[in-house]
């Protein structure tokens, strides 16, 4: 029995489609979409996008475009700021992540006053949406 007969060929252009289909999805999502929104603690956060040395030197530009004020601006002696980085900053190296998903499947920004209300219990909104994954 030989697989190039004429009964095969529906089932190689169905194979075709299928990773013609798939390239086409992967190469159409923007790599730094950032669309990923989810509960606190359920989503990777971190230097994820760029590095703290990247952040670092978009940092000195700002401050030498005069778009940032350098004496609010911390930084060590090896560069790594500790505070007063520009939070959009932030949210683009994935260190924040902008939106999270609050406990009754709302969506809400990093830094709505919402999640410093307490809850029934001695949480915060913010603590009470946390997930705590492995």
């Amino acid at each position: 029995m030989t697989t190039t007969g004429p009964r095969n060929r529906p089932v190689r252009h169905l194979a075709a489609l299928l990773v013609a289909s798939v390239a086409l999805i992967v190469a159409a999502t923007p790599v730094n979409a950032g669309g990923v929104i989810g509960r606190p603690g359920q989503i990777a956060t971190g230097y994820l996008e760029l590095t703290e040395y990247e952040v670092a030197d978009l940092v000195d530009e700002r401050i030498a475009a005069g778009d940032l004020d350098a004496d609010k601006v911390y930084k060590t002696s090896t560069g790594i700021i500790l505070f007063g980085t520009p939070v959009d900053l932030l949210i683009e190296a994935g260190v924040i992540r902008e939106f999270y998903v609050d406990r009754f499947d709302g969506v809400r920004r990093f830094d709505d006053p919402f999640w410093g209300q307490q809850t029934d219990t001695w949480q915060t909104e913010y603590q009470a949406a946390w997930v705590w994954t492995p």
